[in-house]
C-alpha cells in the first residue's frame, strides 16, 4: 500500500477545495442555459422530484418553469430549427436595469401549476438515472424555491462530486509515477481547463468524473495483482454505479479482467477471477435498466444513435465492425479539437491557449527524471 506523506494530503486536499472554488464560482457566474443541454438535465431532476418516478421518453417530462426562462432571457446557443431567435445579449445590456430586472423576476419566479406542470419531452431521460436521483433529493429539500435557486444548489452539488475527483486522480498517478511527479501530474490535472466541464453546471458528468478516477485506482490494483475480495467488491460496485450514472461504462466493464493479465504470474489467476466476478456482477446490476430500455424504447441501450441504428438494422456486430475506425489520423484530430483543446464549452474561467500552456508545462516537469 502507497503511503502518502501528511504534507502530500494537505496539498491534495488544497487542489480538491480549489477545483471546488471554481465550480463554485461559475455556478453563481454562468448564465442559465449557458451550456444550452443544462435545463434538460434540471428538467430530468425535477420532473423525478415533482412527479416522484423517472420519466420515460415518450413522457411529457419537463417543468414549464424549467424552459420559461430560456425564453425570456438571452442565450449563447439556438437550438436548431428554432423559429424566433432568443434574446441577443446585446440587446438584453441595452435595456434598462429594470427592464433587466423585471425579465429576471418573471423567468425566475416560482409558480406552483409551471413547477408541476410538464410541457415537453425530455432527449435526457435516454440517460440512466443514478446522478439525477440524487439531484432529486436536493430538489424536494427546496419546493418553493425559484428555478434559478434550485439550479445553483445542482451547480454547487455537481462541483462538490467533481472536486471529490481530484482524491483518486492522485492516488492513481501516485501508483504510476514517484511521489513528486504525482502531485504536479494532479495539479496539472486541476489546471486542465477541459476538466473545468465537470465543474460549474449540473450534469451527470460531475458524478461520472469521480467515479472514472476510482476506478483507475482499482484497474492499476488490478493490473499489480493486488485487487482483494474488498477491492473486488468495490470494483463491482463503482463499475455498476458508472454504468447508472453513464451509460458509456459498459465499455469499461471488460477492462479489470485485462488488466488482471499483466498482474505478477504468482497472483495473476486469483485476481483474474475477482477482477472477471467484479465485472460480472456490475452488468448484473445494471442489467435492469436495459431491460427497462427494452421495453421502453425498444433498444437495449436507449441511446439515441443506439435507437436510430436499431430502426436501420444495424446489428451490434455491425457496429463493432466501425470501431477500427476510432484508429484513424481523422479521429484522433476531431477527438483532441473536440475534448482535448478546451472550447467554450470547458468552462474553464481562463483563457484556453494559457491554460493548456500551463498544463503541458506540468506535464512535463512531472515526466522529467
Amino acid at each position: 500500500m502507497i503511503r502518502e506523506r501528511p504534507r502530500a494530503r494537505t496539498v491534495v486536499l488544497l487542489l480538491s477545495a480549489a477545483f471546488f472554488l471554481r465550480g463554485a464560482f461559475l455556478a453563481i457566474a454562468l448564465p442559465y442555459a449557458d451550456p444550452l443541454d443544462e435545463p434538460f438535465h434540471l428538467g430530468y431532476a425535477s420532473f423525478i422530484a415533482d412527479a416522484g418516478r423517472i420519466p420515460s421518453a415518450t413522457l411529457l417530462s419537463i417543468p414549464a418553469d424549467v424552459l420559461r426562462p430560456m425564453a425570456l432571457l438571452p442565450r449563447s446557443a439556438i437550438f436548431r430549427g428554432e423559429p424566433d431567435r432568443p434574446l441577443s445579449w446585446k440587446a438584453f445590456w441595452s435595456e434598462s436595469a429594470q427592464r433587466r430586472a423585471e425579465r429576471r423576476q418573471e423567468a425566475f419566479r416560482y409558480e406552483p401549476a409551471q413547477r408541476k406542470g410538464f410541457v415537453s419531452q425530455n432527449y435526457e431521460v435516454q440517460q440512466p438515472p443514478f446522478a439525477y436521483l440524487l439531484a432529486a433529493g436536493l430538489l424536494r429539500t427546496t419546493p418553493l424555491a425559484p428555478v434559478d435557486a434550485r439550479l445553483i444548489l445542482l451547480r454547487l452539488f455537481s462541483a462538490l462530486l467533481a472536486a471529490i475527483a481530484v482524491f483518486p486522480v492522485h492516488s492513481f498517478l501516485r501508483r504510476v509515477m514517484p511521489r513528486g511527479a504525482a502531485l504536479t501530474a494532479t495539479v496539472a490535472f486541476v489546471a486542465f481547463p477541459g476538466v473545468g466541464s465537470f465543474a460549474g453546471r449540473f450534469s451527470n458528468d460531475a458524478l461520472a468524473l469521480p467515479i472514472a478516477a476510482g476506478l483507475l485506482v482499482l484497474f492499476a490494483d488490478a493490473a499489480r495483482g493486488r485487487l482483494s475480495a474488498g477491492k473486488a467488491s468495490l470494483l463491482a460496485v463503482l463499475l455498476a454505479a458508472g454504468c447508472w450514472t453513464k451509460i458509456y461504462f459498459l465499455l469499461l466493464l471488460p477492462v479489470p479482467p485485462l488488466a488482471a493479465l499483466f498482474s505478477p504470474r504468482t497472483r495473476r489467476s486469483g485476481t483474474w477471477k475477482r477482477a472477471l466476478a467484479a465485472s460480472a456482477l456490475a452488468f448484473l446490476l445494471f442489467l435492469p435498466w436495459m431491460v427497462r430500455q427494452k421495453r421502453d424504447t425498444g433498444d437495449w441501450f436507449g441511446l439515441t444513435p443506439s435507437k436510430q441504428a436499431t430502426t436501420l438494422g444495424i446489428g451490434v456486430l455491425d457496429r463493432l465492425k466501425s470501431l477500427p475506425d476510432l484508429l484513424t489520423p481523422r479521429f484522433g484530430v476531431v477527438f483532441g479539437r473536440t475534448f482535448l483543446w478546451p472550447g467554450t464549452w470547458s468552462a474553464s474561467g481562463a483563457p484556453a491557449a494559457l491554460a493548456v500552456g500551463l498544463t503541458l508545462a506540468l506535464l512535463t516537469l512531472s515526466l522529467l527524471p
